[in-house]
């Protein structure tokens, strides 16, 4: 009988094990890869990319999240119908390229994976550099700080090589992609990025889901 056998059970656990592994890991990814899907979900401006690391530093994530529930009253604040369509919940594939994981953990602001197509630049800049007085949400961002620094913390070189090390597990960026790291950072601020970063929230969604809706 196999397991009667020592080397017969190391090699069915083998076996057993390969599959798992193919099943559970290679075969999903492979679907999500097909027909480019995931190649217009990496960011397209490095100074965003930048961004998602002061999203992190400044810890964002633990009062606003990027999982927006297919519930009506939630739609309707947290984004617009119009530009995304009737079906905008941020999805797995857009979860894909985040390193760490960014989804959130509490709802104690709004929900920000479509920032992008509820709020314009202006307004997320007056936002974070609290410049309105009796603005709830401009009183408990008191982000300022990050758009008077003087390249503080931006270190275009740490993005470059973090974009190669990207490009060479997969990310689909360009090369162009990976030499603009250097120049996009020149004369920006933290800030800057951070407001990069959140217009890139759900733009794309908005490109495609809001064009096939109408």
């Amino acid at each position: 009988m196999m397991f009667n056998s020592p080397k017969k059970i190391f090699l069915t656990t083998l076996g057993f094990t390969i599959l798992g592994f193919l099943i559970q890991v290679i075969l999903p990814y492979q679907a999500n890869t097909s027909h480019g899907t995931l190649s217009n979900l990496s960011q397209e401006d490095s100074l965003a990319l930048k961004g998602q690391e002061i999203y992190q530093k400044a810890g964002c994530q633990y009062c606003h999240t990027k999982n927006l529930r297919p519930f009506a009253w939630e739609i309707k604040r947290f984004d617009n119908i119009e530009k995304t369509g009737y079906y905008p919940e941020f999805t797995a594939q857009e979860r894909h390229y985040d390193s760490p994981a960014l989804m959130g953990s509490l709802r104690v602001g709004p929900d920000l994976s479509r920032i992008a197509a509820k709020l314009d630049e202006n307004k997320l800049r007056s936002i974070l550099n609290n410049k309105k007085s009796g603005n709830a949400a401009a009183s408990m961002h008191k982000y300022g700080y990050l758009f008077n620094d003087d390249g503080c913390d931006m270190n275009p070189l740490a993005l470059s090589w973090k974009v190669k090390i990207l490009m060479n597990m997969g990310v689909p960026y360009s090369d162009a992609f990976h030499k603009s790291a250097l120049s996009r950072l020149e004369d920006q601020t933290r800030g800057d990025a951070l407001i990069a970063y959140l217009m890139s929230l759900g733009n794309k969604h908005a490109e495609f889901s809001g064009n096939f809706y109408k």
